[in-house]
């Protein structure tokens, strides 16, 4: 048995061993069997009273099948004792599904429509990915999405979910203590509460994807809660490092899974990392489909949320600043400015989120950054200068858009006016604003 490399599939089986090979296959036809891998085979002739015996995928494309019990095997099946295990190898696979073949004609007039699980964001039963920079907010993200699912409440506050589904959120990365505090905050924005969700099921467990007993123990999971979303956090954890940048040997990775989903009708939505950006102009950009580490992601993925920072986050503030891209091979998609808002250091945190466009944000940061020129710019001027000078040594062309933000500032009282003298002339002049001075003449 050792020689199959199969040995830790029998370390849970009692009994001995037949190493007798067989090539008929189980008859799953036992009336009172619910469980996915276990079948009854006939004895005698006649259906068994209980399942009795179960089956294992084995990565050579047999089964490693487990016979128990005392029943007396029809001509095709070995003879065991009572309480012994029969384990047959290498018997015939069962065959491939006989796929669906339409005519031009029954392509045309048949009505194949997309169901959105989040207008705009995500298709049901596509494959997607969740990914993101080192802790750009992919857990919190997916865990918004999740309640969102579950509750058919808008995703992010801006993004429809048309109707509510079974989330299963399988996260092995943050802890579930983490993933508590989280959907509370969530949940409290969202004027809910986590306790009455009853469709959204939570799991710090993750399968190894290359593991036949892993995915049988997902495929079970999935039947047990009857899920329509599955979140799968990390993608890391649940496959190998080895030929990670081998486009095939990825596909016939994640093709299990994908098969598994299908079968149950299961959108998959994966967290994923993106490569490490350097301190170049990228930066700070939007991500693309193509940041996504290592090989054969891209490739899978049929619709995705990527995330990025717009700008380095500043510690202790709880402000993120992301870049979120959204598209799909359905032709959805869209690029907005995401920030997020969990609360400063030492306070009781909090979620808060804004989406604009990436105009606006732009606008926004530009906005800022002219602002702070103009109030450096004003520092060298302790006595006042005129508005032109002020802004020649801010280095800030005088527009539209500029004036305005030199008229907020006055507004606001950070510059106050005060009277500038050049020569014989006096000239309008603004200065910094000091406790009790509203004019000054120089």
């Amino acid at each position: 048995m050792k020689e199959d490399g199969h040995a830790p599939i029998l370390e849970r089986v009692k009994g001995k061993l037949c190493g007798q090979l067989h090539t008929c296959w189980l008859r799953g036809d036992h009336k009172r069997n619910q469980r996915a891998g276990r079948y009854s085979t006939r004895s005698e002739g006649k259906d068994l009273n209980k399942p009795n015996a179960r089956f294992y995928p084995l990565p050579n494309g047999g089964l490693a099948i487990y016979r128990f019990g005392d029943a007396q095997e029809t001509a095709d099946w070995h003879r065991t004792a009572k309480g012994h295990v029969c384990i047959h190898y290498n018997v015939a696979v069962p065959e491939v599904a006989k796929p669906r073949i339409l005519t031009c004609e029954q392509l045309n007039n048949q009505c194949f429509k997309l169901r959105f699980l989040i207008d705009g964001v995500w298709v049901a039963e596509h494959p997607g990915f969740l990914a993101g920079g080192m802790k750009d907010l992919k857990t919190t993200m997916a865990v918004n999405a999740g309640i969102s699912l579950a509750t058919a409440t808008p995703f992010l506050e801006r993004f429809p979910v048309p109707q509510p589904c079974r989330v299963l959120m399988a996260s092995a990365e943050s802890g579930l203590a983490t993933l508590q505090e989280t959907a509370r905050r969530i949940c409290e924005a969202k004027e809910l509460c986590l306790a009455d969700i009853d469709n959204l099921f939570w799991t710090d467990w993750l399968p190894m994807l290359t593991s036949a007993r892993h995915l049988e123990r997902l495929e079970q999971t999935i039947q047990d809660t009857g899920c329509e979303v599955l979140f799968l956090d990390p993608v890391y954890l649940m496959m190998p490092g080895a030929d990670a940048s081998n486009l095939m040997i990825q596909g016939e990775r994640l093709r299990p899974l994908s098969e598994i989903c299908q079968r149950h009708r299961v959108s998959p939505i994966l967290l994923h990392h993106t490569r490490k950006r350097g301190k170049g102009d990228r930066s700070f950009e939007p991500p693309e489909l193509s940041d996504l580490s290592w090989s054969g992601f891209g490739e899978y993925a049929r619709q995705w949320v990527l995330l990025s920072r717009r700008e380095a986050y500043q510690p202790g503030t709880g402000l993120h600043r992301l870049w979120m891209s959204a598209g799909g091979s359905s032709g959805h998609g869209g690029l907005w400015a995401l920030d997020v808002d969990e609360g400063p250091s030492g306070e009781p945190r909090h979620w808060k989120v804004s989406l604009s466009t990436p105009s606006e944000a732009r606008e926004e940061k530009r906005g800022g950054t002219i602002r702070e020129r103009i109030l450096n710019a004003a520092k060298e001027f302790a006595l006042g200068e005129t508005k032109s000078e002020l802004l020649r040594v801010a280095k800030v062309k005088s527009d539209a858009a500029v004036r305005a933000i030199f008229d907020a500032l006055v507004l606001e009282g950070l510059l106050v006016r005060c009277s500038v003298k050049k020569g014989a002339a006096g000239y309008e002049g603004f200065r910094l604003a000091t406790p009790g001075d509203d004019t000054c003449t120089t």
